[in-house]
């Protein structure tokens, strides 16, 4: 299948708690699709959020090339550390945008709570898990079952 060349707009990170700035990504893919998911793997990019990619589009080889020779001399990207961000980009807090906080907050917590829990079961012995989130795991699986049939049938 032909390789196809994309600009990937999409939500970074490391710029403080809860808020982004929007990079061009170059990226080489069969899809759009394709291309958007190679972009959530990219470093910096906020990839535990639904909507961190903003906008996919095709470019050709040309627009592609200078995207990527812009993002090679992009100082935000070439930085390692807080301290070099800060040397490095004086004029980033212009770019700085806040996350939706009624929206992509609960994102995040969602997502940092199903992180924690899976350590929790990763380090605990299964007993003691099963004791300590026994009222939790009853009601998860209460909520998914559907009462609505009729015995009538039977």
């Amino acid at each position: 299948m032909e390789q196809k060349y994309y600009k990937v707009k999409a939500k970074c990170g490391h710029v403080g708690n809860g808020k982004y700035i929007i990079v061009d990504f170059p990226v080489i893919a069969q899809s759009a699709k394709e291309a958007a998911e190679i972009s959530k793997n990219i470093p910096r990019v906020k990839h535990h959020l639904k909507g961190a990619v903003v906008e996919v589009i095709q470019i050709s080889y040309q627009d592609f090339y200078s995207l990527r020779i812009k993002n090679n001399s992009n100082s935000y990207l070439l930085c390692h550390n807080k301290r070099e961000q800060k040397e490095m980009c004086p004029d980033l807090s212009s770019k700085i945008m806040k996350l939706n906080p009624e929206v992509e907050k609960k994102e995040l917590c969602k997502t940092y709570k199903i992180k924690k829990q899976k350590e929790i079961c990763e380090y605990l012995p299964k007993h003691l898990y099963d004791e300590i989130y026994e009222e939790e795991i009853e009601e998860q699986v209460y909520e998914d079952i559907d009462y609505s049939y009729s015995y009538d049938a039977i």
